[in-house]
């Protein structure tokens, strides 16, 4: 495979464009453009914050786009949420994606979590 034909942010296996920026969570681009553009740039600002041998924990991960969004300067990601069904539904939207992952964690309760991460991310949370 071509570096043009691989798979990049927001695209599946074959390059076609895949419909996931028509909204963030509840927010909708077409009910809520400028919501959405504020949830975006402050996404890009973390993500400019991080480099790329970076580990990150993305808290209160939500749809798990802000995680695919920082994946793409990370090392690593980890995006934990205490809904277990959005995690459920996260690993199986993004499986194809090796440097993200996502757990179930209470955020008030981490002691649990015995992993290290050199940033940590949390929007909207």
């Amino acid at each position: 495979m071509s570096n043009r034909q691989q798979p990049r942010l927001f695209r599946d296996k074959k390059c076609h464009v895949i419909n996931r920026l028509s909204s963030v969570g509840d927010i909708s681009y077409r009910q809520r453009p400028l919501d959405f553009l504020f949830l975006l740039a402050r996404y890009k600002f973390a993500a400019r914050l991080v480099k790329g041998n970076d580990r990150v924990l993305d808290a209160g991960c939500g749809d798990g786009i802000g995680s695919v969004f920082l994946g793409k300067f990370a090392k690593q990601v980890t995006g934990v949420d205490y809904d277990e069904e959005l995690i459920e539904n996260n690993k199986k939207e993004y499986k194809d994606i090796p440097n993200i992952d996502f757990k179930k964690l209470n955020l008030l309760n981490v002691s649990s979590h015995k992993a290290t991460y050199d940033a940590v991310v949390s929007m909207d949370v």
